[in-house]
């Protein structure tokens, strides 16, 4: 049976609100809740956040089920197609290259000539630059995320933040996510179908003729 519309808002922002407290199995049974709404934004929400506490919990073949289920009832919503794809990318992992032949030992040419800048021969001088891991900072480490009472300019910039920060990942990562910067991007999503919920229960609260 479908879900009053606003037990189903309800069960939607409880789902949230468990994620956030990282109680996910319960999540997923109040967004599955919401997910039977007839309000079909509602019920879009739910799917997407039914991916994200399934996701949250490595069940992953769930987690593609429900972008699944989101992108059939809207094909153009761009988070669930996006999470939809980096799921995928999980389940589905490019093949591991073809181990190459081990080539006999060789005298290395760094045993022999001297580095530059100093030092033994073969290993960095001084002078040398020392290579540097490549990491992508987070929007704005430390800072709380924007909950209830935030105003519609804080929870604004918060999601402009993750949305910046989902492109530095992608960035960096090329072609081939890893299996730790999938699970960020996805975690910054769920962040951003909160924070979304957020502002459109806010409007709805000062437009009652939108419900």
């Amino acid at each position: 049976a479908a879900e009053d519309p606003a037990d189903a808002e309800l069960a939607l922002n409880l789902a949230l609100a468990y994620h956030a407290a990282e109680r996910y199995g319960d999540a997923g049974q109040a967004a599955e809740r919401a997910s039977r709404s007839t309000n079909r934004d509602v019920r879009l929400a739910a799917l997407k956040a039914l991916g994200h506490h399934r996701f949250a919990q490595q069940d992953y073949v769930s987690a593609l089920a429900a972008f699944h289920d989101a992108l059939i009832l809207d094909p153009n919503d761009e988070m669930a197609r996006h999470d939809y794809g980096v799921t995928w990318s999980i389940l589905n992992p490019p093949p591991a290259p073809p181990e190459s032949p081990t080539p006999p030992p060789a005298q290395s040419p760094a045993a022999e000539t001297p580095t530059p800048g100093g030092g033994e021969p073969g290993t960095p001088g001084p002078g040398d630059p020392t290579p540097q891991p490549t990491t992508t900072p987070p929007a704005d480490p430390g800072a709380p995320s924007p909950g209830p009472g935030s105003s519609e300019s804080e929870i604004e910039t918060r999601i402009a933040q993750i949305d910046q920060e989902v492109r530095s990942i992608e960035d960096e990562a090329g072609e081939a996510l890893t299996a730790e910067q999938a699970l960020r991007i996805l975690e910054l999503n769920a962040e951003r179908n909160r924070l979304s919920s957020l502002l459109e229960s806010g409007q709805d609260s000062s437009d009652p003729a939108d419900r």
